[in-house]
């Protein structure tokens, strides 16, 4: 056994080279590793496929001994044995193409892309007996504009689960022999009156086995493989022979981040980017590329060094082939165009991005996010004109003038295939002017299956080898076909005789032509002129005018003057964070709630510019004991008449409200600025319709008001989403007018940036932060108290993560762990679909809140609100649709798990130094974020405003 091995690696170093790989004889020889998932069908050369199953068939008969022989004697003896058993080749050219010119000791056979072979095959598939196409009536059903597609064998996933539920978008679940016989996409462990299916897709379709082989395209199906990625062509046509318009092209392990239907403006949801590709909207391209392939990853906020599966394995250290750059900083690195004739449109994913075997085996930063733009952004970023890149069928929207470039290569493996098509798509578009972007934030998160790394390697040989010739020949191609079908063809052929393809594929892209001509699909036309995108320049910033008074003492907010706040916020976050931030920012800051210096961050209180206030606060301040404390009118006046005159209360130029923001009300008569910034639901302690309204007519006020200039915010992306359920959306809506969220920095500062050791971590332990009241955590986490009855922040950073069970849509908890750059593990929307959240993110539920469970009926959202569903609702759905909101689903770089298993195989995936430098550049941008904000909404308001002496409310 071990000169048989010796032999095969000897086989191994003379062919390996030359794409065969050696897995699967080393594998029989040696025990049977189990394919990777959608690899179960493996694609050889003719010499190995042949070779491997005869050879087999010998051993089985009794001829083990004749076969160490030959493997023995060498490749030369092995491939002139194989012949004489019968191995067989496609053609004579194609076997010269695997002949090695130099020696096997020294060097392998390098791939050359040149035709080894001539197609002699009229351009039409042989007719087969009942090979008919019928000219209508080839609709399934009722028609769908929009499509999604996916194949699995698996049963239902998360992504399929969220896919279900995009109404509007009808889906179609294509399956495998290995597939389940039933598929059930409903909510499952939810009761009748927990499960809304007001929001669930139009269509819903799997196609079984058994269903594939009674469609009316099933002739087509005669050569397509089963156990195969491209398994996928069935859901393709289908759709398109159902009314298909634009096909949504995703995988079972890439979730959509917003699915349930939603108008937000911006939000990266498919419905939006729709819009906003019909609308004719603007995209951007990257200013002055001319390299032959891009690499979109580092412009899309990837690591420097990353690179999607397909990128040429020879261009991932050029630099002309990427650019890095500030997110969306048109008029450096972007020119903003109009989009005309967009076809792809390309998701990355987080979590595990689409990355080549290579990479996962030699570069540590996996896995990784895309960095995360400041404000949403439906620009998508095109591929520039001329250049290459390889995009996936993971997560893809095919628009309707390039729905024929959905077929897959079948000759290939799964790994290669969608690669493949990419290229020969990009390509055959530039013939009729249309282009290829790449959505400008991921629409996904791929919780990736279970796959064989060494296994995905093999299955990628081609794409290291070939993929840099294919670009070149692509480069070079012409036909001078007069029509897009023919063109399609020529190429396919092309590609077949250069050994990239074979002849299965040219047998299978002519019955899908004519499957789509049956369909009466409207193939677009050959066009000759230059690029379709008119530039639109004429956009500058015009800087504005701020009158500064020479006598007034500046912060360090450019044009802001030096400003006095007063914060009588009762929740320790909220009156360290931002106080602590505009402190820093050269604000004198007054701490005048009842906790006075009491808090976990003692040295706040020591900061300069920060003071406490040490006098009496008054009866009004003194009742605010709890997040519901109520305040009449009665008390505003109170308030007033005990402030009115008091020093230290007259040199306030804005008072800061927060936690509880409703608090402000008391601060209404005074006649100068406030910041309403809720850090949780805005209406704490409002709990009648009479009083909630009052305040709602209060805010409108103070929004329309100009002198004095009020502020607005949110702490978190949650409670934003919440006023604009009540409020609307427009010109006098109470949406923030900046985006400082809760970041922990004000009072982590510099420790957040500082987590010791860059290479160690001195503790080993997982550290378990609120955890489930059943069942055993994992080996190797402990609960944190077990270990720190009190604890600090560089105590907390010796340790490798922490598993957090989250409680509340907007925790400090959770924005301290992230502020000092702690790996983070939370369960996932489906973990809290299964187990339930809990109330503590609605302001009617829970005795810490209203504890009126009829107030929400009571509570009307605003006409112009885009969100569908209520907040304050319990059922599934909707806790579903707003847990999206939350900060812990808005973060990036946090692991989710959906069990405890999950959880345990998460932690020894990962590598936590990886995520520790992700979080920590997170961090450094949404503290430089956050404090350009807070300068930009302070501009405007006025220092040194008078107190009335007098009470009225504004």
């Amino acid at each position: 056994q071990i000169d048989v091995r010796h032999s095969a690696h000897h086989f191994q170093r003379t062919v390996c080279a030359k794409g065969i790989a050696l897995l699967h004889i080393t594998t029989y020889f040696g025990g049977h590793t189990p394919a990777p998932r959608r690899q179960q069908q493996h694609h050889h050369s003719p010499i190995v496929a042949n070779f491997y199953h005869k050879s087999r068939r010998a051993m089985n008969n009794g001829f083990y001994g004749v076969i160490a022989l030959i493997l023995l004697g060498g490749f030369t003896t092995l491939l002139a044995i194989g012949v004489a058993i019968g191995v067989e080749y496609e053609d004579d050219n194609y076997a010269k193409n695997f002949e090695s010119k130099e020696s096997s000791a020294t060097s392998g056979k390098i791939f050359t892309g040149e035709v080894t072979r001539k197609w002699a095959e009229p351009n039409e598939p042989k007719k087969k007996k009942g090979d008919t196409t019928p000219t209508n009536g080839v609709s399934d059903g009722e028609d769908c504009n929009n499509w999604a597609v996916v194949t699995t064998i698996f049963e239902p996933s998360e992504a399929v689960f969220r896919q279900a539920r995009v109404t509007g978008w009808c889906l179609v679940i294509v399956a495998d022999k290995k597939s389940p016989a039933e598929y059930d996409i409903k909510w499952s462990n939810l009761t009748s009156k927990n499960e809304s299916i007001s929001n669930f897709a139009p269509r819903v379709e799997y196609l079984t086995p058994e269903r594939q082989r009674e469609l009316w395209f099933s002739v087509f199906l005669e050569t397509l493989p089963w156990n195969h990625f491209a398994r996928k062509n069935v859901g393709y046509l289908y759709a398109i022979a159902n009314g298909a318009q634009r096909v949504w092209d995703f995988d079972d392990d890439n979730a959509l981040y917003w699915w349930i239907r939603t108008d937000l403006p911006g939000i990266p949801s498919l419905d939006n980017l729709v819009a906003h590709i019909d609308g004719v909207g603007t995209a951007l391209e990257v200013a002055n590329f001319t390299h032959r392939v891009f690499n979109p990853y580092p412009i899309m906020g990837g690591p420097v060094n990353s690179w999607p599966r397909g990128f040429p394995l020879q261009e991932i250290k050029v630099e002309e082939t990427y650019v890095v750059s500030k997110r969306g900083q048109v008029g450096v690195d972007f020119n903003e165009l109009k989009i005309a004739n967009l076809g792809v449109l390309q998701s990355l994913a987080n979590k595990q991005p689409d990355v080549d075997a290579m990479y996962r085996l030699t570069q540590r930063e996996i896995p990784f996010d895309f960095e995360k733009l400041p404000e949403h952004d439906l620009r998508p970023v095109l591929v520039p004109p001329r250049a290459l890149t390889p995009w996936n069928a993971q997560a893809t929207l095919h628009l309707q003038p390039v729905l024929w470039g959905l077929l897959l290569p079948i000759s290939v493996p799964g790994r290669v295939s969608d690669i493949w098509r990419s290229y020969i798509v990009q390509r055959i578009c530039w013939d009729i002017d249309i282009r290829i972007g790449f959505a400008n934030e991921p629409m996904v998160v791929q919780e990736r299956n279970v796959h064989n790394i060494l296994g995905d390697l093999e299955a990628e040989g081609q794409l290291y080898q070939q993929t840099s010739h294919l670009v070149d020949f692509l480069r070079e191609w012409h036909s001078s076909a007069s029509t897009l079908v023919q063109r399609i063809e020529d190429l396919w052929i092309a590609l077949h005789e250069r050994n990239y393809i074979h002849k299965l594929d040219i047998e299978q892209v002519q019955r899908w032509l004519r499957a789509l001509e049956a369909c009466n699909y409207p193939f677009p036309l050959i066009k000759r002129s230059g690029p379709i995108f008119s530039q639109t320049n004429d956009w500058q910033p015009h800087p504005v005018a701020v009158d500064i008074d020479d006598d007034v003492p500046m912060s360090k907010c450019p044009g802001v003057p030096r400003l006095t706040v007063f914060t009588s916020d009762l929740h320790d976050g909220t009156r360290t964070d931002i106080p602590s931030m505009l402190a820093d920012l050269g604000m004198n800051v007054i701490l005048g709630g009842i906790k006075r210096s009491r808090g976990p961050f003692p040295e706040v209180f020591e900061k300069e510019n920060i003071s406490v206030y040490a006098g009496d606060l008054g009866r009004v301040i003194k009742k605010y004991t709890s997040h519901n404390t109520t305040l009449s009118d009665e008390d505003i006046e109170t308030n007033f008449l005990h402030w009115k005159n008091n020093p230290t209360m007259q040199s306030v130029d804005l008072y800061f409200c927060s936690f509880p923001s409703s608090m402000c009300e008391m601060w209404l008569p005074f006649n100068k600025s406030i910041a309403f910034v809720p850090g949780h639901r805005y209406a704490l302690g409002r709990c009648s319709v009479e009083t909630r309204n009052k305040l709602n007519t209060r805010l409108r006020g103070m929004i329309q008001s100009t002198k004095p200039k009020h502020v607005f915010g949110a702490l978190s992306r949650y409670d934003k989403e919440y006023m604009e359920y009540y409020f609307g959306s427009g010109p006098t809506s109470v949406l923030h007018t900046f985006e400082t969220y809760a970041s922990g920095f004000g009072y982590l500062y510099p420790a957040a940036f500082k987590p010791g050791p860059p290479n160690v971590f001195n503790r080993t332990e997982f550290l378990s932060v609120k955890g489930p009241s059943r069942g055993g955590l994992p080996k190797g986490v402990v609960d944190l108290r077990s270990i720190y009855n009190h604890y600090t922040g560089a105590q907390l950073q010796q340790h490798p993560g922490i598993i957090l069970w989250v409680y509340s849509v907007m925790s400090y908890k959770l924005i301290d762990f992230y502020a000092l750059s702690i790996p983070l593990y939370i369960p996932s929307l489906k973990y809290h679909r299964e187990q339930g959240f809990g109330p503590d993110r609605t302001i009617t539920w829970g005795g810490n809140y209203c504890n009126n469970t009829s107030l929400h009926t009571w509570l009307q959202k605003h006409p112009s609100s885009t969100h569908p569903l209520s907040p304050e609702s319990l059922m599934r759905d909707d806790e579903q649709y707003w847990l999206q909101f939350s900060d812990f689903y808005t973060f990036p770089h946090i692991t989710y798990f959906d069990s405890m298993e999950d959880l345990s195989r998460k932690i020894a995936q990962n590598d936590p130094l990886t995520i520790r430098k992700a979080m920590m550049s997170e961090n450094k941008k949404r503290l430089d974020h956050s404090q350009q904000q807070i300068c930009e909404a302070l501009k405007g308001v006025e220092a040194n405003r008078h107190t009335p002496t007098e009470f009225s409310m504004p």
